[in-house]
């Protein structure tokens, strides 16, 4: 398979006129079919005199990245599953060092000490933008797949009336599910599927991302995901108190936001102002480890989270238990990550630049520039 010659024409017309050795070097293996070497091109902001130039060769470089169809080479589902184990990896790593930190010690040094402090300074910004659990949660259906709903059978018609899958954890609220119109709706249609299918844990999968990977997915069982979307939107509520607003103008759009504007905006001023930096982690939602979790939030909220998420992920045919708390696919993640990264980010601004500005979308973060070392390891 070569990349379309329809495309030629429009691609090699907009290399042409960016007009720098990068968009030259781009065309040539577009002719010459190295796919594979175009998709590992990088561009390094650190090399460049002025933004101008730095913008032509980013974008002769990432033009065709998110071409997943692009002839590469590249497995694309090993690369998700590779990273999956890489993000396994370094969660464990990170469980074993938080561990101390979850009995208050011993520590052996002022730096574990100069730790547990900022630690608390977290846990007291999240424990006060969360306050208590809700007595009540907005329970949803989401637009995508759950464990046993696949493929074209991922209406809500279609969860509505397969027989529901459940973790042996999350079963301690059945109770709430059963005064739903789900419910309700099971028992006079389908009464032989009412008690849930009880599973290990969620099932990991991929879908597209770019030329390079697939993104890896965990997806959940679905009445799992149907409290984690209720919880994820308590989270919202609550951090709209710290000025973060995460509602979506439209539901199937996760870039749709108040926040996604306003962080494309002051990324947009501050190209050419310089008063903020903007951090974009990467595989974030899979580097959030369980001990991280359990250190920073408050113990009812854990409890809920943790009644509610995937212990186990089923993997290359196999249950494993994950060292991650939740995965892209969970209906929580995204708040939570959103909340972990800015108080982070929040509590080192109180340090090293008392009343800048700080925000977070998930794990794209923005402080100001006095910051930035410090928040960057």
């Amino acid at each position: 398979m070569s990349f379309p010659v329809c495309l030629w024409k429009p691609v090699f017309k907009l290399l042409e006129d960016l007009n720098t050795p990068r968009s030259l070097t781009v065309m040539l293996l577009i002719k010459h079919e190295e796919y594979g070497q175009l998709v590992n091109l990088t561009t390094d902001p650190a090399l460049y005199l002025d933004a101008s130039s730095y913008f032509k060769d980013a974008q002769a470089t990432d033009l065709l990245r998110k071409c997943a169809s692009l002839p590469t080479g590249i497995d694309t589902k090993a690369a998700a599953v590779k990273n999956f184990w890489t993000a396994e990896k370094q969660c464990a790593e990170t469980n074993l060092r938080l561990s101390p930190f979850l009995h208050n010690g011993p520590f052996e040094d002022q730096k574990e000490i100069f730790i547990a402090d900022f630690i608390d300074e977290v846990k007291t910004k999240i424990r006060k933008t969360l306050g208590s659990i809700p007595s009540d949660i907005a329970v949803r259906f989401g637009p995508g797949a759950t464990f046993n709903d696949r493929g074209r059978f991922t209406t809500i018609p279609d969860k509505m009336s397969s027989r529901p899958t459940i973790t042996r954890g999350a079963r301690s609220l059945l109770s709430f599910w059963e005064e739903t119109a789900w419910f309700r709706g099971l028992c006079v249609e389908h009464a032989n599927l009412t008690d849930p299918d009880t599973i290990r844990g969620n099932r990991f999968t991929t879908v597209p991302k770019d030329a390079t990977k697939d993104r890896g997915i965990c997806v959940e069982p679905s009445l799992n995901i149907f409290f984690q979307l209720g919880v994820g939107d308590a989270i919202r509520r609550r951090l709209e108190s710290v000025g973060i607003r995460l509602k979506r103008k439209d539901e199937n759009d996760p870039l749709s936001s108040l926040q996604a504007e306003l962080h494309r905006e002051i990324a947009r001023a501050s190209s050419a102002d310089e008063l903020y930096s903007t951090i974009d982690l990467s595989n974030a939602s899979d580097t959030i480890s369980r001990n991280l979790v359990k250190l920073l939030l408050p113990d009812d909220w854990y409890c809920l989270l943790e009644t509610l998420r995937s212990p186990l992920t089923l993997i290359e045919g196999k249950y494993i238990r994950v060292e991650k708390f939740s995965s892209m696919g969970n209906g929580f993640t995204f708040e939570l990550e959103t909340l972990i990264f800015w108080a982070i980010a929040s509590a080192v601004a109180d340090r090293y630049d008392p009343g800048s500005f700080v925000s977070s979308f998930g794990d794209d973060i923005i402080v100001s520039k006095k910051i930035a070392p410090a928040l960057i390891p």
